[in-house]
């Protein structure tokens, strides 16, 4: 589908990239974010496993495109007919079914957090790996003490504060009704990468993980893998 500049201007579009990664490594990663009204949005998303920018960059010299439109899937508008579907299937419309398989990953009301961030380090108790796996040497008493002083009383505390509170929340551009991207100012937030390139390297601080990550990111390697 082409996108014509109008078209980008009315309706956005998304840009997909891959870094220096892809040109040294065969581990390169493909990153892509939204654009809105001519600005490169934080919400990023990775199709990171299998090297595939690499493989495009290397084998096919490809380095980057950009794609977006107008164009609306009919199958999309009628929401009678979606919500007759899931009605049959699931006994509720397709809203109500969408909020409550996804609710880790927007809001969950009894832990006050949200995101697969927020959710698994406010769950993760002395199972939480760290220092790259060491942390299974050391004694349950030890590794609780590590998750309340380091953990909750920090590192989750940090993005309660700085994320959940003021509900830093947003889409990825999928037509979903699920806000599951959690960011800060231009840091998306999930647990794969900040937990790689966070207790597992030692770092336990919102502000040393996310300078870590950036670098990550910016040469295209996936952070919670072969960078981590």
């Amino acid at each position: 589908m082409t996108a014509t500049r109008a078209s980008i201007a009315k309706t956005g579009c998304a840009s997909s990239l891959w870094g220096p990664a892809a040109r040294h490594t065969d581990q390169g990663i493909i990153g892509s974010n939204q654009v809105r009204q001519g600005r490169i949005l934080p919400i990023d998303d990775w199709a990171g496993r299998g090297g595939l920018g690499s493989r495009l960059l290397q084998r096919h010299r490809i380095a980057a495109c950009i794609f977006g439109g107008d164009w609306e899937d009919p199958d999309l508008k009628d929401s009678k007919e979606i919500d007759g579907y899931f009605i049959a299937n699931y006994g509720e419309p397709m809203i109500k079914v969408d909020l409550g398989a996804t609710e880790k990953y927007r809001y969950v009301p009894g832990f006050q957090t949200g995101g697969t961030f927020g959710v698994n380090y406010h769950t993760v108790d002395d199972r939480l790996l760290s220092y790259n796996y060491a942390s299974i040497y050391q004694s349950e008493e030890v590794r609780r003490t590590q998750n309340q002083a380091f953990v909750r009383d920090h590192y989750l505390k940090q993005f309660n504060e700085e994320v959940i509170a003021p509900k830093r929340f947003a889409h990825c551009g999928e037509p979903c009704s699920v806000a599951c991207k959690k960011y800060e100012r231009v840091y998306k937030k999930d647990y794969e990468p900040y937990q790689a390139l966070g207790p597992q390297c030692g770092i336990f601080d919102q502000r040393a993980a996310e300078e870590l990550n950036h670098f990550v990111t910016r040469w295209g390697w996936m952070p919670s893998r072969p960078a981590g």
